[in-house]
């Protein structure tokens, strides 16, 4: 990232942090922005930040309380000072939120996973080992305890915001498959028996898995069916007074859905979905990342068969490039999207743990697409990173510790299809206690369309 941040992108940093503090006129008029440490003595009673025109260097990063600042100025180890009347930040912390929130890491990013994907390994979160902290959120309160102490000292009136009272919980489903037993399943299993696909249980066990697999998927009376759990995931739910999302997925490469929304059942499934107060939401195929018409055609498709407005998202496999898919997104009128997490770690993929916006570097501005950032999905913590259920609980525990510091957003994805007893003997069970044990941090369940409502009332776009 060459030069100073510019002003819209100055801009775009100050509307996220105006979601943690009341950025009102007298504060607005107090901020100074300096590309030369020498422009303080110029000032007076002013809010002083400092921006850096150095690139990326991770040998010169600095780390205050285990918190990195990526573009440091000085070699002092605090935030901010209040010095000769002004409240003077010491380093770039406008830059370092700027590249963390906007996905610059992602832009043009050349080393793509072999599903397309920004890879884990490849991110500052990373090389840093910061993935399970908000570090956005980090910088911001060090920013609002800045301004506080300034402002009781000048007489100004300072406010915080919270957008949670305590955090909120966003309980999601992607319902890629629902049917355990056909032509593809079964054929997968038989090609793991005989040596053409890398086995998920031994030999014997194998054995036991496609015999089984077989019988249902050629006895018409079998009524078994484990990937349809729609029941058993809304009683779990109703149990612990939460709601949820389900993002249906489109019928259209060999990697998207292996079912028809047209089909009688899964209309039936959208309408009881939507009588028990849950929100419907499109799953994007995976060419959908790219390719405008592929999104468009699918969420014309779910908007006819539900007879609803359809305004949230998810990209299939997570699936996702900068700036192309928002901007398909934009076109195509979506009004937030789940996709932004890691496949292979849990945590905070742009280091934030509220709702945002990306960045679109080539038009310098602000996407218009709330993002609600994707913590944790059971795929990352039993496929990726092949945890005990002890550890997978944890897991979640800890990451809610971090949100509900700034009263943020934790948004957990549980496939309708993640309940192979054979692969992973009690995972109903599990999913039962988890649900319960987050219900015990007594979040707020928010349903994505609900929350965006909420977000365009409250962000007002130009602070300066």
């Amino acid at each position: 990232m060459k030069g100073s941040i510019n002003n819209e992108q100055i801009e775009y940093v100050f509307f996220h942090l105006n979601q943690s503090l009341d950025i009102h006129e007298k504060i607005k008029e107090r901020i100074v922005i300096i590309k030369d440490s020498a422009e303080i003595k110029n000032h007076k009673g002013k809010i002083i930040f400092q921006l850096s025109d150095k690139p990326m260097d991770i040998s010169l990063i600095k780390w205050i309380d285990k918190i990195p600042i990526l573009f440091s100025i000085s070699k002092e180890n605090f935030f901010y000072e209040l010095k000769n009347d002004n409240l003077v930040f010491t380093d770039d912390i406008l830059k370092s939120a700027f590249y963390l929130l906007s996905g610059y890491q992602e832009y043009n990013s050349k080393g793509k996973d072999m599903f397309g994907r920004f890879p884990f390994k490849r991110s500052i979160q990373y090389a840093l080992g910061i993935v399970d902290k908000p570090v956005v959120n980090y910088y911001f309160v060090e920013i609002a305890n800045g301004i506080k102490q300034f402002c009781d000292k000048e007489k100004i009136a300072f406010e915080k915001k919270k957008l949670f009272q305590n955090f909120g919980f966003m309980l999601t489903h992607d319902v890629d498959r629902v049917d355990a037993y056909n032509y593809y399943n079964v054929g997968y299993i038989f090609k793991q028996l005989i040596g053409l696909s890398t086995p998920d249980y031994n030999k014997i066990k194998t054995l036991k898995v496609f015999i089984s697999s077989f019988y249902h998927f050629i006895n018409i009376f079998s009524k078994k069916n484990p990937f349809w759990s729609f029941e058993f995931l809304r009683q779990v739910e109703k149990d612990n007074n939460f709601k949820s999302v389900f993002y249906f997925l489109k019928n259209e490469g060999k990697l998207d859905a292996r079912y028809s929304i047209r089909e009688k059942r899964i209309i039936n499934l959208l309408g009881y979905l939507s009588e028990e107060g849950c929100e419907i939401g499109l799953h994007g195929t995976m060419n959908s990342a790219l390719h405008f018409e592929s999104m468009n055609n699918a969420l014309k498709e779910l908007k006819q068969v539900t007879q609803r407005e359809i305004i949230g998202c998810r990209q299939h496999f997570l699936k996702f490039h900068l700036p192309e898919t928002m901007l398909i997104q934009e076109k195509c009128n979506i009004k937030y999207d789940s996709t932004l997490c890691f496949a292979e770690h849990d945590g905070f993929r742009n280091s934030y743990c509220l709702p945002f916006k990306l960045y679109h570097f080539d038009e310098n501005r602000m996407m218009d697409v709330w993002e609600i950032p994707l913590n944790t999905m059971e795929v990352t913590l039993f496929g990726y990173r092949k945890l005990s259920f002890k550890e997978a609980n944890d897991s979640v525990i800890q990451l809610i510790s971090e949100i509900k510091k700034f009263n943020g957003i934790f948004t957990l994805l549980w496939h309708n299809c993640f309940y192979d007893e054979n692969k992973y003997k009690g995972i109903r069970y599990f999913y039962e206690q988890l649900i319960f044990n987050i219900r015990k941090e007594m979040p707020e369940n928010v349903l994505g369309k609900e929350l965006v409502v909420t977000l365009n009332r409250e962000h007002k776009k130009n602070i300066f």
